[in-house]
């Protein structure tokens, strides 16, 4: 409750901003509201076209292995609210067979170590799986997955995610309002060949 008086007191401060204290409420409320309802908002993160459209040039994806009806760049995708349940959890999916080539942007939180060793594991049946992962050249799941398994291509740069068409905001506790959330690290496109086609 202390935070919420002083945000409401930061808000009223702002001279710009000619709140009464209601105002100034519900102006924090809505705003913490929206920084809750995106408590992880990577998990949601659309690439951007500029880096799928090469690949997919390249490659000619067949299917979007982790998106939602909203941030799909397939024709057809597995993920969450799928019209067809057994399509709403991909890793629980036979990958091997359902198209040429698949695309691959995993949820970046917990978790990720899952969708990078299902990757491998599906090469090891015969997929072609192209991933966009972050560059954690420090982490287990990289080490076990991805280093001397995948053929690897490094963007430089920070890659710009974004959410519903635009960039994504964040709450930043030292500023008191919602703030453009930026990519924090580097990334990497991971290419999982079928076995006996090369890494």
């Amino acid at each position: 409750m202390e935070e919420d008086e002083q945000m409401t007191a930061r808000l009223r401060q702002d001279p710009k901003l000619p709140f009464t204290d209601e105002q100034a409420a519900q102006a924090l409320a809505g705003a913490r509201n929206r920084a809750r309802e995106h408590a992880n908002p990577k998990d949601e993160y659309e690439t951007p076209r500029r880096i799928f459209d090469p690949l997919n040039y390249e490659f000619r994806f067949g299917i979007d292995l982790a998106a939602s009806k909203k941030n799909r760049l397939c024709g057809s995708w597995f993920g969450p609210g799928h019209d067809d349940g057994k399509y709403n959890d991909s890793l629980s999916i036979d990958w091997n067979g359902v198209a040429a080539a698949l695309w691959l942007n995993p949820p970046y939180g917990k978790g990720i170590d899952r969708w990078v060793r299902k990757a491998y594991e599906e090469s090891a049946k015969g997929a072609l799986v192209v991933a966009l992962l972050p560059a954690n050249m420090d982490s287990g799941w990289m080490h076990d997955w991805v280093l001397g398994k995948a053929e690897l291509r490094f963007i430089r740069g920070r890659v710009q995610f974004t959410l519903d068409g635009k960039r994504p905001q964040v709450w930043s506790e030292k500023r008191g309002k919602m703030v453009d959330s930026g990519n924090t690290g580097g990334n990497v496109i991971a290419i999982y060949r079928p076995f006996g086609r090369g890494v």
